[in-house]
């Protein structure tokens, strides 16, 4: 008996992606209003304000953050259990992030509830009233993420690697809830005057997704937003400084088991005409389980069970990151594996393979990723958040396919080069520093307790 096959089905190429083109307004206030109108009847409100991490005062870490989360616990019309009280009556949800460049708030609710959900994130923003009782509360949770956040191995190597590559007067470089001491040092009246100070309309846009019509939005935020002025104008003022020299920081946890492993270095942000060609380069060295630092870490050597390398975008600038956590006893070998293949892919480049795998699958991922009206709004915020335009991602995936193998390992060898890196290591210093020394050499490693 012979058994018949159907013939292998042929698969089509994806179809082509772009980006949706908000419908831009401006309110009579300033307010700027990005609409992207479709067919999801839950509709997605992310109000971005441009005072993140960068913008706190010195001393002041960890400001921005408290300030966003007393937005929503006390207003002129509704006390925090009130206000929350009236988002579930019409089934909505409300939620702030700190960026390094930007405050996002964003009200989540079915398209029937978008009059008072409108009327509700307004109040946030024109009559917070930062009650003394609820600020007590929210800083103390705020400190307890901070804490739980340096007791972290993982998170505490984050912490340390930025530590190692901005300079101490650059607030990238610390924690992004701030510290214990930071927070402690804040006041009622310290919170209340940031948030005011930038919570002003025309520096502010409402990016609005869902299905929804232009009339009746435009109707719904003039009632909503008419009457929001800025109050306590102060110019927004990032604190950057140049990038710090090549540093090494061990944070020795007696009896660790493995060691956190992070690398790095600040270069080219989203912005800058490199960034595709480094960005193809990253994925192929670290991005995907594909790469060559899995190839090698994971799947012939065994010292961990990932690892990965990427580019953090900031306003203006970036940083390239490698992260990994190994046993103890791989530290030396996998440090030393390391950096061997970043010098392999410097010197030899990237193959044509390759650099098409890789922006395949950077590209090809975009139409599931971005279905819905929520994920549309979330990627044009944090494009917001780094002070790009509209046109950025469009523009960017155009970008990523003209990277050839020549361009992506040219830059790659011009960025990323083993002696310019910083390094963070949280683990047992005693068992893993000989090791290290060999790498790096002594005199460069300085070591601080857990």
């Amino acid at each position: 008996m012979t058994t018949q096959l159907a013939p292998r089905p042929t698969v089509a190429p994806p179809p082509a992606y772009t980006f949706p083109t908000p419908r831009t307004r401006v309110l009579g206030n300033g307010l700027t209003v990005e609409h992207f109108p479709s067919r999801n009847r839950l509709i997605t409100l992310t109000l971005v304000t441009p005072a993140g991490t960068l913008a706190e005062p010195a001393g002041s870490e960890g400001i921005a953050t408290v300030a966003a989360s007393l937005r929503d616990e006390g207003t002129a019309h509704h006390t925090g259990e009130l206000f929350a009280a009236a988002l579930d009556r019409i089934g909505a949800s409300y939620e702030t992030r700190v960026t390094d460049g930007a405050t996002l708030a964003t009200l989540q609710v079915p398209v029937a509830g978008l009059a008072p959900a409108l009327g509700l994130l307004a109040e946030t923003v024109m009559r917070a009233t930062y009650p003394e009782d609820e600020f007590e509360r929210v800083r103390a949770i705020v400190t307890d993420r901070a804490n739980s956040a340096r007791l972290n191995p993982s998170m505490r190597a984050h912490q340390v690697l930025h530590a190692a590559c901005f300079r101490p007067e650059d607030r990238a470089g610390l924690p992004e809830s701030g510290t214990a001491t930071s927070l402690k040092g804040l006041t009622r009246d310290d919170v209340a005057a940031f948030d005011r100070a930038n919570l002003l309309p025309e520096r502010a846009t409402l990016l609005v997704g869902g299905d929804v019509t232009p009339s009746a939005l435009d109707d719904l935020l003039g009632e909503a937003f008419a009457d929001w002025r800025g109050r306590d104008r102060r110019a927004v003022t990032a604190r950057t400084a140049d990038p710090a020299s090549p540093r090494v920081i061990v944070v020795d946890r007696p009896g660790s088991v493995q060691t956190e492993i992070r690398l790095g270095l600040v270069g080219p942000g989203p912005s800058d005409p490199r960034y595709p060609a480094l960005r193809v380069a990253t994925h192929v060295l670290g991005g995907s389980m594909n790469s060559r630092l899995s190839a090698v870490l994971r799947e012939e050597k065994g010292y961990t069970y990932g690892v990965h390398g990427w580019l953090r975008g900031l306003p203006g600038r970036g940083q390239f990151m490698i992260a990994t956590p190994v046993d103890t006893p791989s530290t030396g070998p996998a440090i030393a594996d390391l950096v061997s293949i970043i010098e392999t892919m410097r010197a030899d480049g990237i193959t044509d393979a390759e650099c098409s795998g890789a922006i395949d699958e950077l590209l090809l991922g975009a139409p599931l990723e971005l279905q819905t009206a929520a994920a549309v709004v979330n990627q044009r915020a944090t494009h917001l958040a780094q002070g790009l335009p509209s046109n950025w991602f469009n523009e960017h995936r155009a970008a990523l396919k003209q990277v050839s193998a020549a361009d992506a390992s040219a830059v790659f060898a011009e960025l990323v080069a083993p002696a310019a890196l910083c390094a963070a290591f949280v683990g047992e210093a005693e068992k893993i520093m000989p090791e290290l020394e060999a790498v790096f050499g002594g005199s460069a490693i300085t070591v601080e307790p857990f």
